[in-house]
Formats: C-alpha cells, structure tokens, sequence
C-alpha cells in the first residue's frame, strides 16, 4: 500500500516547529525550534501509518502520521543533540523493520543490537 509521506515542515498551534532533519524507512528525526525560532532539540520518532478512511464523510487517503503525546517514551522520544536522537531513531527503525518482517525485538534485544552496533 502507498502512503503519503509524513511532512517535512510541522507547526504546532503553541508555536514550536518541527523539520525533518534525518530520516529511512521507519523512522525520522525533527529538529524543534521554539517561538524565537531557536533550536530547543530533536524528537527522533517511528512513523506510524493510517490506513485509507472515512472521517467526518470526508475520504482519507493511506498516510504517515507523527506519533502522540502518549506514544513518548515507547515509540518517540526527545533528545539535546542530533547524533543521540539519530541513534534512537535508528534502534526504533530497527525494531519496526523487525516487526515487519514478522520478527519482533524487545527493548533488551534492541539494548544488546545498539551495543554491538557501537563496537
């Protein structure tokens, strides 16, 4: 199924700005800014996907889609600097390239992958 991609360029209503500054198949990294427009820093995020539907009697199309408030900490998190926030969103690509391929890998396993991946 084709999804349309998750935007480059997110505003928030309080005033934060988020741009796509890293990002693969299942995972990206935003550089926040604040109302000034200075760097506060960088929610490393898996995408999650909607399927095509109905909302409001208006059809939505198959799309990428930020997580939630309530997905931090489990499928997003924030981090101070780039590097680190690079470093998660590659470990959450690599857990939900494990899920699809019908492979799943807990937080311990995911743990042990990022150490070996350093060595």
């Amino acid at each position: 199924m084709k999804y349309l991609p998750l935007a480059i360029e997110i505003t928030q209503n309080g005033g934060h700005h988020y741009h796509q500054v890293w990002r693969d198949e299942h995972a990206a990294v935003y550089e926040q800014k604040g109302a000034l427009r200075t760097v506060i820093g960088y929610e490393a995020i898996t995408i999650k996907k909607r399927p095509e539907e109905m909302k409001f009697g208006k059809l939505c199309p198959a799309r990428e889609i930020y997580p939630c408030s309530e997905d931090w900490g489990t499928i997003a998190v924030t981090r101070r600097d780039l590097e680190s926030a690079i470093e998660a969103a590659k470990g959450f690509s690599k857990r939900a390239s494990a899920r699809c391929r019908g492979k799943y890998v807990d937080d311990n396993t995911a743990g042990a992958l990022a150490v070996l991946a350093r060595m």
